[in-house]
Protein backbone atom coordinates (compact mmCIF):
# COMPACT_ATOMS: atom_id res chain seq x y z
CA UNK A 1 0.00 0.00 0.00
CA UNK A 2 1.62 3.37 -1.17
CA UNK A 3 2.15 5.88 2.17
CA UNK A 4 -0.50 8.37 0.81
CA UNK A 5 -3.20 6.43 0.69
CA UNK A 6 -2.25 4.55 4.25
CA UNK A 7 -2.22 8.19 5.27
CA UNK A 8 -5.52 9.33 3.83
CA UNK A 9 -6.90 6.20 4.90
CA UNK A 10 -5.51 7.22 8.74
CA UNK A 11 -6.80 10.62 8.79
CA UNK A 12 -10.04 9.43 7.57
CA UNK A 13 -10.74 7.19 10.23
CA UNK A 14 -9.67 9.45 13.14
CA UNK A 15 -11.87 12.30 11.81
CA UNK A 16 -14.72 9.96 11.64
CA UNK A 17 -14.29 8.78 15.82
CA UNK A 18 -14.08 12.59 16.32
CA UNK A 19 -17.38 13.56 14.16
CA UNK A 20 -19.37 10.33 15.29
CA UNK A 21 -20.34 9.73 19.28
CA UNK A 22 -17.89 7.02 20.49
CA UNK A 23 -19.38 4.48 23.30
CA UNK A 24 -18.44 6.10 26.74
CA UNK A 25 -16.18 4.26 28.55
CA UNK A 26 -16.23 3.21 32.45
CA UNK A 27 -15.21 6.19 35.10
CA UNK A 28 -11.44 5.58 35.99
CA UNK A 29 -9.71 7.52 38.82
CA UNK A 30 -6.66 8.43 36.63
CA UNK A 31 -6.35 10.84 33.74
CA UNK A 32 -4.53 8.84 30.76
CA UNK A 33 -0.77 10.19 30.50
CA UNK A 34 0.34 7.93 28.02
CA UNK A 35 0.21 5.33 25.08
CA UNK A 36 2.45 2.70 23.39
CA UNK A 37 2.81 1.49 27.14
CA UNK A 38 5.09 4.61 28.13
CA UNK A 39 6.76 5.51 24.54
CA UNK A 40 4.09 8.17 24.33
CA UNK A 41 3.51 10.53 27.09
CA UNK A 42 1.41 13.23 27.54
CA UNK A 43 -0.83 15.63 29.31
CA UNK A 44 -4.47 16.17 28.69
CA UNK A 45 -6.93 19.26 29.70
CA UNK A 46 -8.70 18.13 32.25
CA UNK A 47 -11.91 19.36 31.00
CA UNK A 48 -11.41 17.04 27.74
CA UNK A 49 -13.45 13.89 28.66
CA UNK A 50 -12.18 10.56 27.98
CA UNK A 51 -14.67 8.48 26.30
CA UNK A 52 -12.34 5.54 25.48
CA UNK A 53 -8.94 4.32 24.74
CA UNK A 54 -6.91 1.42 23.80
CA UNK A 55 -3.34 0.71 24.48
CA UNK A 56 -1.05 -1.87 23.34
CA UNK A 57 2.93 -1.72 22.42
CA UNK A 58 2.30 -0.83 18.92
CA UNK A 59 -0.82 1.03 18.64
CA UNK A 60 -2.85 3.18 21.43
CA UNK A 61 -5.08 5.38 20.48
CA UNK A 62 -8.11 7.62 22.78
CA UNK A 63 -11.37 9.54 21.99
CA UNK A 64 -12.03 12.60 24.36
CA UNK A 65 -14.83 14.74 23.83
CA UNK A 66 -14.59 18.13 24.60
CA UNK A 67 -17.55 20.37 26.47
CA UNK A 68 -19.17 23.10 24.58
CA UNK A 69 -22.72 23.84 25.69
CA UNK A 70 -23.67 26.23 22.91
CA UNK A 71 -22.48 23.34 19.57
CA UNK A 72 -24.51 21.01 21.68
CA UNK A 73 -27.52 22.64 21.53
CA UNK A 74 -26.95 22.84 17.61
CA UNK A 75 -26.72 19.69 17.64
CA UNK A 76 -22.85 19.68 17.45
CA UNK A 77 -19.78 18.46 18.78
CA UNK A 78 -16.14 19.25 19.73
CA UNK A 79 -14.02 16.25 19.80
CA UNK A 80 -10.04 15.31 20.05
CA UNK A 81 -8.84 12.25 18.96
CA UNK A 82 -5.14 10.84 20.32
CA UNK A 83 -3.76 7.82 18.18
CA UNK A 84 0.19 6.94 18.42
CA UNK A 85 1.72 3.34 16.69
CA UNK A 86 4.97 1.95 15.23
CA UNK A 87 5.39 3.49 11.50
CA UNK A 88 8.39 1.63 9.10
CA UNK A 89 11.96 3.18 8.40
CA UNK A 90 11.53 5.72 6.35
CA UNK A 91 8.71 6.89 7.19
CA UNK A 92 8.83 10.60 8.37
CA UNK A 93 6.30 13.50 9.63
CA UNK A 94 5.42 14.68 6.10
CA UNK A 95 4.39 11.32 5.42
CA UNK A 96 1.67 10.90 8.64
CA UNK A 97 0.35 14.49 7.52
CA UNK A 98 0.56 15.82 4.03
CA UNK A 99 -2.78 13.37 3.40
CA UNK A 100 -4.85 16.29 5.15
CA UNK A 101 -4.24 18.55 1.70
CA UNK A 102 -5.68 15.03 0.20
CA UNK A 103 -8.70 15.57 1.94
CA UNK A 104 -11.96 16.05 -0.22
CA UNK A 105 -13.82 17.46 2.75
CA UNK A 106 -16.78 20.11 1.60
CA UNK A 107 -14.98 23.43 1.96
CA UNK A 108 -11.28 22.75 3.01
CA UNK A 109 -8.64 25.17 3.73
CA UNK A 110 -5.85 25.22 5.21
CA UNK A 111 -4.79 27.92 7.49
CA UNK A 112 -1.39 27.18 8.90
CA UNK A 113 1.10 24.56 8.31
CA UNK A 114 4.29 24.82 10.54
CA UNK A 115 7.21 22.18 10.69
CA UNK A 116 8.51 22.02 14.02
CA UNK A 117 12.33 20.78 12.76
CA UNK A 118 12.30 17.54 10.80
CA UNK A 119 10.08 15.58 13.39
CA UNK A 120 6.69 17.87 14.35
CA UNK A 121 4.06 19.69 12.46
CA UNK A 122 1.01 21.43 12.84
CA UNK A 123 -1.67 22.33 10.65
CA UNK A 124 -4.80 24.12 11.01
CA UNK A 125 -7.26 23.42 8.85
CA UNK A 126 -11.27 24.19 8.41
CA UNK A 127 -13.95 22.44 6.53
CA UNK A 128 -17.71 21.37 6.55
CA UNK A 129 -18.93 18.13 7.96
CA UNK A 130 -22.63 17.63 7.34
CA UNK A 131 -22.82 21.24 6.04
CA UNK A 132 -21.58 22.37 9.37
CA UNK A 133 -18.36 24.36 9.42
CA UNK A 134 -15.45 22.81 11.75
CA UNK A 135 -11.98 23.96 12.64
CA UNK A 136 -9.45 21.10 13.37
CA UNK A 137 -6.53 21.60 15.07
CA UNK A 138 -3.80 19.06 14.01
CA UNK A 139 -0.35 18.04 15.21
CA UNK A 140 1.86 15.51 14.10
CA UNK A 141 5.24 13.57 15.09
CA UNK A 142 7.34 11.19 14.14
CA UNK A 143 10.56 9.99 15.87
CA UNK A 144 12.30 6.70 16.64
CA UNK A 145 10.04 4.14 14.92
CA UNK A 146 7.01 5.56 16.38
CA UNK A 147 3.83 8.34 15.50
CA UNK A 148 1.34 10.48 17.21
CA UNK A 149 -1.02 12.14 16.29
CA UNK A 150 -3.59 15.15 18.13
CA UNK A 151 -6.70 15.48 16.31
CA UNK A 152 -8.99 18.42 17.43
CA UNK A 153 -12.41 19.22 15.85
CA UNK A 154 -14.12 22.18 17.01
CA UNK A 155 -17.37 23.45 15.28
CA UNK A 156 -17.40 27.24 14.57
CA UNK A 157 -20.99 28.44 15.78
CA UNK A 158 -22.39 32.01 16.53
CA UNK A 159 -22.70 33.24 19.78
CA UNK A 160 -21.75 35.78 22.09
CA UNK A 161 -19.41 33.58 24.02
CA UNK A 162 -17.70 31.95 20.89
CA UNK A 163 -14.67 33.44 20.40
CA UNK A 164 -13.52 33.36 23.73
CA UNK A 165 -13.87 29.53 23.86
CA UNK A 166 -12.67 28.84 20.73
CA UNK A 167 -9.35 30.90 21.92
CA UNK A 168 -9.50 28.44 25.51
CA UNK A 169 -9.39 25.61 23.45
CA UNK A 170 -6.81 27.31 21.31
CA UNK A 171 -4.73 27.66 24.29
CA UNK A 172 -5.78 24.20 25.70
CA UNK A 173 -4.37 22.22 22.28
CA UNK A 174 -1.09 24.73 22.85
CA UNK A 175 -0.61 22.91 26.49
CA UNK A 176 -1.27 19.49 25.34
CA UNK A 177 1.00 19.96 22.18
CA UNK A 178 4.03 20.75 24.67
CA UNK A 179 2.90 18.20 26.64
CA UNK A 180 2.93 15.76 23.66
CA UNK A 181 6.79 13.43 24.09
CA UNK A 182 7.93 10.53 22.22
CA UNK A 183 10.45 8.35 24.30
CA UNK A 184 10.67 11.73 25.93
CA UNK A 185 11.26 14.08 23.50
CA UNK A 186 9.33 16.82 21.81
CA UNK A 187 9.80 20.02 19.80
CA UNK A 188 7.47 22.46 20.13
CA UNK A 189 7.60 26.10 18.37
CA UNK A 190 4.71 26.18 16.99
CA UNK A 191 2.47 27.91 19.81
CA UNK A 192 -0.86 28.94 17.69
CA UNK A 193 -2.52 32.34 18.72
CA UNK A 194 -5.69 32.52 19.35
CA UNK A 195 -6.59 35.92 18.30
CA UNK A 196 -4.38 35.41 14.87
CA UNK A 197 -6.76 32.15 14.21
CA UNK A 198 -10.06 34.35 14.18
CA UNK A 199 -8.45 36.81 12.00
CA UNK A 200 -7.53 34.12 9.60
CA UNK A 201 -11.34 32.29 9.73
CA UNK A 202 -12.97 35.39 9.47
CA UNK A 203 -10.67 36.68 6.39
CA UNK A 204 -12.11 32.87 4.34
CA UNK A 205 -15.12 33.25 5.11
Amino acid sequence: MKLGTSVLRRTAHSLAFILLLAQAAPAQDERLTSLLEGAVTFSLPAEWAEQRHVDGPRHGYAHLKIPYAEAERAGQMARAALSAGAVPPGVTVRHISDGVYQNKYEGLAVIRDDLDGDEWRTVVWKAKFDAAPYLTLHRFGVSAGKQVELMVSLPLVEGAGADAWLARAVEQFNAACESLKIDGKNRFGTRLKPDKITAALKAKR
